[in-house]
């Protein structure tokens, strides 16, 4: 997502599931987000295409392998969206791309305003869903705010209980 700023489109700050790219050749696609090179295959000027090709077929061999175990309706579209696109589209919107697909990028559904990141979470490689924390009444320190309280319990998956 962009805003302008003056005359330039720059990136909207959000936070996003997971870390940041590690160095190195092989292609580490992001869960829910990433560059336009592994979200839709397409980078302008590309001068390794084949490489652009990989990083695109890493990102939707990713996500469709997690399909089953994340059972979302926003996911699944994400994951049929990734099935019926092909790079050489890209190429039909270029134009458009090229202004905006110099930042990372987000899937939104049509009609909804949340983003798909936001509601569907990272899978973990646990098989169920119960808190991380042992006990209800761990106490720990925000590594945010560095203020001392009860560590929240962390669920996997879509069956997790709704924030209050």
């Amino acid at each position: 997502m962009q805003q302008q700023k003056g005359r330039a489109l720059v990136a909207t700050p959000m936070l996003l599931p997971g870390q940041g790219k590690p160095s190195g050749s092989k292609p580490t696609p992001c869960f829910l987000w990433d560059n336009a090179a592994y979200m839709l295959g397409y980078k302008a000027k590309d001068r390794k295409p084949s490489t652009t090709r990989r990083q695109f077929a890493a990102f939707r061999n990713v996500h469709i392998g997690l399909e089953e175990k994340v059972k979302h309706p926003w996911f699944t579209a994400i994951c049929t969206f990734l099935r019926d696109w092909s790079p050489d589209k890209a190429l039909e919107i270029e134009e458009h791309l090229s202004k905006v697909a110099t930042n990372f990028g987000v899937f939104r559904i049509a009609g909804e305003m949340g983003y798909v990141h936001e509601l569907v979470t990272t899978p973990v490689m646990a098989e169920d869903t119960e808190p991380a924390s042992e006990s209800e009444n761990e106490e720990g320190v925000c590594l945010v705010s560095d203020v001392p309280g009860q560590i929240a319990a962390v669920f996997a998956g879509h069956d997790a209980p709704p924030h209050s």
